[in-house]
């Protein structure tokens, strides 16, 4: 077993501690008092609540689905999904991130993007990876802002979208010689 190894009870109170951190600012800008962070999976987490206890729901979905709402008002402004990457651990994928119809053009895009960056680093992932359709100007400027490289661009068969492959490379530092070193190393 890895030293790295963390039991699924840390990695719910990490994203717990990220939450707490993040809710004010989502607070702020979406311009309500409390939001939740809905969180469902099979792996490890059944909920994490910011400020409003919610159900538990468990899902039989292999990845995390996050939505971020208001239940007091009934409101829904966006969700995203992280996946493990098959046959890696140190691999995150994030997709299906939407904002919500009225809830864009506000910077919450770009303040969720950094936020599953945030959730990936402290879960001690390596790489984040995303894809995104090349003509879909709105996340590619968030991809953008929060400094996705882009590793491949490719013509999709299947819907002859052309297509961007995006990653970041989490937890890293270089020495004092240019040398990449993962936190953690020793």
């Amino acid at each position: 077993m890895s030293r790295f190894y963390k039991e699924p009870e840390w990695e719910e109170v990490a994203i717990v501690e990220i939450g707490e951190i993040w809710q004010k600012r989502l607070s702020e800008l979406l311009e309500v008092d409390k939001v939740t962070l809905f969180c469902n999976s099979k792996q490890f987490i059944s909920r994490l609540s910011i400020g409003v206890e919610i159900p538990v729901v468990h899902s039989p979905t292999p990845y995390l689905f996050f939505r971020l709402d208001c239940p007091e008002k009934n409101m829904v402004f966006s969700s995203f999904k992280l996946a493990k990457f098959p046959g890696n651990c140190g691999i995150i994928v994030s997709t299906a991130a939407m904002v919500y119809g009225p809830y864009r053009n506000k910077g919450l895009g770009t303040l969720l993007n950094a936020l599953r960056i945030d959730m990936a680093t402290k879960l001690n992932y390596s790489i984040i990876i995303c894809t995104a359709k090349e003509f879909n100007f709105p996340e590619q400027r968030v991809l953008d802002k929060n400094q996705w490289e882009i590793l491949l661009e490719f013509k999709n068969p299947r819907t002859a979208n052309n297509t961007k492959l995006r990653a970041i490379v989490l937890n890293q530092k270089k020495n004092e010689h240019g040398k990449i070193i993962y936190e953690g190393d020793l």
